[in-house]
């Protein structure tokens, strides 16, 4: 097998044919994503396979419905920003964030509170 290089060549199929199955090895039935077939599904994980996958073009509607479930049953919300932000671009992007936003707002200036100080300098 030749594989692609990262400067000119484009990934073969049969590649393409190989990265999805390494994806999807690693998809739960109950939606999500680990990094191994035997770890749970994290939210990093599941950010990094639905970009892969629609990369690839092999995002099927089911996948994106367990994901959604998922998303939906995740017990905390996250508190890292990279984490928060990449749960938020999945809940936006699989048309799954909830009606009320408010407890999103809260963390987020939370988050952003502890990153970046909201005062002005004297």
């Amino acid at each position: 097998m030749r594989l692609a290089t990262l400067d000119k060549e484009q990934p073969t199929e049969e590649l393409k044919k190989e990265v999805e199955a390494f994806v999807r090895e690693r998809e739960k039935p109950a939606g999500g994503f680990a990094a191994t077939p035997r770890l749970p599904p994290t939210v990093e994980d599941t950010y990094f396979a639905i970009r892969t996958l629609e990369i690839l073009a092999a995002l099927t509607p089911e996948t994106e419905a367990r994901t959604r479930v998922f998303l939906k049953n995740v017990s905390e919300i996250p508190n890292q920003p990279v984490v928060f932000y990449r749960w938020l671009w999945l809940l936006t992007h699989l048309k799954a964030l909830p009606a009320d936003l408010e407890p999103f707002f809260a963390l987020y200036q939370k988050i952003l509170s502890r990153t970046v100080s909201l005062t002005k300098p004297e």
